[in-house]
């Protein structure tokens, strides 16, 4: 009866020890993400005579012609929806949404996703833009 007790109480104290590891692992992961970050873009916009200069921190980013667009732009040549910008796999990618007059990643046009770094140059329509990479919002206006 002893040796059926004393195991029993083994038991739950393993149990016990799994538990509070488990619950432990959980919190540590939690932080982990909860750390992560999406770097920033910037979005330096070249429309005729003036520069517009936006910065996002979202993971995803669209490019249109649409007010509800994060990166709106005001031009016929840009369809409603043009392109896409997302952060996935630590890199920022750019994609084309089946555009009437294409998307253009440094002169190339895009037919599928592509990596894009800092100082690509990206046309939609007619409205060019340079893409800057981590560097905050000041170093965008100086350059």
């Amino acid at each position: 009866m002893i040796l059926r007790l004393l195991m029993a109480i083994c038991l739950y104290v393993f149990l016990g020890w799994v538990m509070l590891s488990l619950w432990q692992n959980l919190q540590v992961q939690r932080e982990v993400i909860a750390a992560r970050q999406v770097p920033s873009v910037v979005l330096r916009v070249k429309n005729q005579d003036a520069v517009q200069i936006y910065q996002y921190k979202k993971p995803v980013v669209i490019i249109g012609r649409d007010p509800d667009c994060e990166c709106a732009l005001a031009s016929e040549k840009v369809s409603v929806h043009h392109a896409r910008l997302s952060f996935h796999q630590n890199q920022w990618w750019i994609e084309d949404l089946n555009s009437t007059n294409g998307s253009y990643l440094n002169e190339e046009s895009i037919s599928e996703s592509a990596v894009v770094v800092d100082g690509d140059e990206l046309r939609c329509g007619d409205v060019s833009m340079t893409i800057k990479l981590d560097n905050g919002f000041t170093e965008a206006l100086g350059k």
